[in-house]
């Protein structure tokens, strides 16, 4: 499935060989054999590069170590981070504070989406954001918002994953953007220890 839903052996598409991808989507699959157990579903993000970032800065950067010694180019160099090991200079991470992207673009362009590879990992307390905002225009000391997006939290545990989350929204000819990331503030009731804070992970940027 491409559609968010989990795959289904009665409604969902048969894979039957290669398959074009054109643009950001999350690609769902599920295997199922008569008389057996269908499988756990796998999950995977493909991301379209879209628009070259002239420059991109973080306007807080993280007050956690070591994330608050890297830089932000990192969010658009092209190397995906790994799951298992989010200290090794790919992710970059925000607990305390929202994190702030500013994106810079030497002409204007027309932006209709914001993608973000992020990582969910509840046994280190790495959630999904609280809420994600896109600010553009063609100053940055005055954009406007044109996107708020409050993400989908997890109701249980489960294994490490990375998760793509892209935010739409009507076009806009800008040359400036800034996304606002906000960490949970609290972790939920089922997760201790319950209350502290999440962490919020990303380590790549893309605009289409």
């Amino acid at each position: 499935t491409i559609d968010g839903t989990d795959p289904d052996s009665i409604l969902s598409p048969l894979y039957k060989g290669d398959y074009l991808l054109d643009n950001t989507l999350t690609l769902k699959v599920k295997a199922f054999k008569v008389g057996w157990q269908s499988s756990e579903v796998v999950e995977r993000t493909f991301f379209k590069p879209g628009a070259k970032i002239d420059s991109i800065s973080l306007m807080n950067p993280s007050e956690q170590d070591p994330y608050k010694k890297f830089s932000a180019s990192i969010l658009i160099d092209a190397k995906k981070g790994e799951d298992k090991d989010f200290s090794n200079g790919k992710w970059m991470g925000f607990k305390d504070q929202p994190m702030e992207i500013l994106i810079s673009l030497k002409e204007p362009i027309d932006v209709s989406s914001v993608s973000l590879s992020t990582l969910v990992a509840i046994n280190s307390n790495i959630f999904p954001a609280q809420q994600i905002q896109v600010w553009a225009g063609n100053n940055p000391r005055s954009l406007r918002m044109v996107k708020k997006e409050m993400p989908v939290q997890p109701e249980k545990s489960a294994p490490t994953y990375t998760k793509g989350v892209q935010i739409s929204f009507n076009p806009v000819k800008a040359s400036y953007l800034k996304v606002v990331i906000i960490p949970v503030h609290k972790l939920p009731m089922w997760r201790s220890p319950k209350g502290y804070k999440g962490w919020v992970f990303v380590d790549e940027v893309f605009l289409n």
